[in-house]
């Protein structure tokens, strides 16, 4: 049986120069998903306090992509939306964003949703 899983990406940032740091936290659930909206995060070089970072992903519904929803990026530690995009006609998206000022090494965790996944 296919489960699904509940990712989320963690990215270490680094106060100084420092490399980007990528984990998954998984958490399996009852049935296969119908609908999957994937999360990856990248930053050109090295990911440091007050840099940029791309998001990018894909939401699908049975396998095929969903045009025109809107996603948001999430960053979990901090409860704060750090960006949002809307789907394209193959179901990709892709948000930029600046990643959080820090004075020491931080990991933060993110998680994309659809609107209608967003906590209160």
């Amino acid at each position: 049986m296919v489960k699904a899983r509940d990712v989320l990406i963690g990215v270490g940032v680094a106060a100084g120069a420092g490399a980007l740091l990528y984990y998954l936290l998984t958490r399996a659930a009852a049935a296969a998903p119908v609908r999957v909206l994937t999360l990856t995060a990248s930053c050109d070089g090295d990911c440091i306090s007050g840099g940029t970072i791309t998001f990018s992903g894909r939401l699908t519904e049975r396998g095929a992509g969903v045009a025109g929803e809107r996603i948001y990026v999430r960053n979990e530690t901090t409860g704060e939306i750090v960006g949002s995009a809307t789907t394209d006609s193959e179901g990709y998206y892709e948000i930029t964003a600046t990643l959080p000022t820090v004075t020491e090494d931080t990991t933060y965790e993110f998680r994309a949703y659809t609107e209608d996944q967003l906590p209160s």
